[in-house]
């Protein structure tokens, strides 16, 4: 619980909040303009982005949750973090294949 999430690379705040209701929990999700890359983070027990905000590479974003019972914890029974890497069209991959390229 707590550990600091940071931005992989230059990218604007898509959304950032409370999703419980969809399992989520603490949601961050970025645009990574210009790469054709979207980043999503759930179960985030804190964000400290706000939706519209644009965001560099390294910034803090956020901390891990996922915590049974904690707020924002989402459908999760334990602490971790949950993301995702997704190509233009929303669609998830491997993060693997871009991590080492990104900008």
């Amino acid at each position: 619980m707590g550990t600091p999430i940071y931005a992989p690379t230059d990218g604007k705040v898509i959304r950032a909040g409370d999703t419980t209701p969809n399992g989520c929990g603490g949601f961050i999700k970025l645009d990574h303009r210009g790469a054709g890359l979207q980043t999503k983070y759930c179960h985030c027990s804190k964000w400290v982005v706000k939706s519209g905000e644009d965001v560099k590479k390294g910034q803090l974003i956020g901390y891990t949750g996922g915590a049974k019972g904690a707020q924002f914890a989402g459908n999760s029974t334990g602490p971790h973090l949950h993301y995702e890497v997704l190509d233009s069209g929303g669609i998830a991959f491997n993060p693997s294949k871009v991590h080492s390229n990104m900008a």
